[in-house]
């Protein structure tokens, strides 16, 4: 639940809540709003992270002078894996795509691993020139081939909230 009040000075005629697109905001099951003597409240029930936004008060006089505030919602979301299915197969000489659905708000940085017995190297673009780190996160591997066979670990962080998770992913390779 999310809530917040405003002040109203004077004697308002109209008082309305406006949500981040703009539109005018109506009770229903998951919003409230409450209009007291001196105040407003806007409460989202099971607020969700698409709520996050600009939201705007206003207030309307008998003379038709308005006056506004604006109060910002944000919303965090936890590290969450989508659907990382394991083993990922792919064929010899191909574009192979890795894939780590990962979200969060807000949004991780990721970094990929190769876990070779008990050592774990970081894939960087640097070293690996058939690697990249795609925008959606994603590995791509140019030309895959047996050796790069192998787990590979996914790894997400929210540095501002010191959140780290991980999925590790087996990649196999048919042919050749």
């Amino acid at each position: 639940m999310m809530g917040y009040s405003r002040g109203v000075i004077g004697e308002p005629v109209k008082l309305e809540w406006f949500n981040p697109q703009g539109e005018r905001i109506v009770s229903s099951q998951r919003v409230a709003l409450h209009t007291g003597e001196d105040s407003s409240r806007l409460t989202i029930y099971n607020a969700v992270v698409e709520d996050a936004g600009i939201y705007r008060c206003q207030t309307t006089d008998a003379q038709g002078q308005t006056q506004e505030a604006t109060m910002v919602l944000e919303m965090y979301q936890k590290l969450t894996f989508r659907d990382v299915r394991s083993p990922q197969e792919f064929r010899h000489g191909e574009a192979a795509e890795v894939v780590c659905d990962v979200i969060a708000s807000p949004a991780p940085a990721v970094s990929w691993f190769y876990q070779k017995g008990f050592k774990s190297m970081e894939i960087t673009e640097e070293h690996y020139s058939r690697f990249q780190v795609l925008p959606n996160n994603n590995l791509q591997i140019h030309k895959v081939t047996k050796a790069d066979e192998g787990v590979y670990r996914c790894e997400a962080r929210v540095e501002a909230r010191g959140e780290i998770d991980f999925v590790d992913i087996e990649v196999v390779v048919n042919g050749e």
